[in-house]
């Protein structure tokens, strides 16, 4: 697919070109996501995309706000402000940061979950 990446403070293009998902081109041109405007963007068939909380937020903010409660929002508030490693939001948030995995992993992201899963057992 064409996929071109533009500034988030200049909006003009600085890559461009043909790969097979936002992970690859974000992989090969060795691009910081951080602050990354991914409205409009096909996220269905990233991988290892648990690492970046960005596309969490991105997923969530897509969704009806109906979808989490509001302990859920809380948490995802408190975690898009901080953005603390996995072994850190189990810790503190634990539950509800299980239900929340669920929820995305029933959207068809469930590298969330899994990870939470594996953070768990540690």
């Amino acid at each position: 697919m064409e996929i071109k990446i533009k500034s988030s403070y200049t909006g003009k293009e600085q890559r461009s070109g043909k790969y097979k998902d936002i992970r690859e081109a974000v992989e090969k041109n060795k691009m910081n996501l951080t602050w990354a405007n991914l409205t409009g963007a096909d996220l269905k068939n990233i991988q290892n995309y648990s690492q970046n909380h960005q596309i969490a937020f991105e997923i969530i903010k897509r969704q009806k706000r109906d979808y989490f409660t509001q302990k859920e929002w809380s948490v995802i508030g408190e975690i898009s402000i901080h953005l603390p490693c996995w072994n850190t939001i189990i810790k503190k948030y634990g539950k509800t940061a299980i239900s929340i995995c669920k929820k995305l992993a029933k959207l068809g992201f469930n590298e969330y979950y899994d990870t939470i899963k594996k953070e768990r057992i540690k």
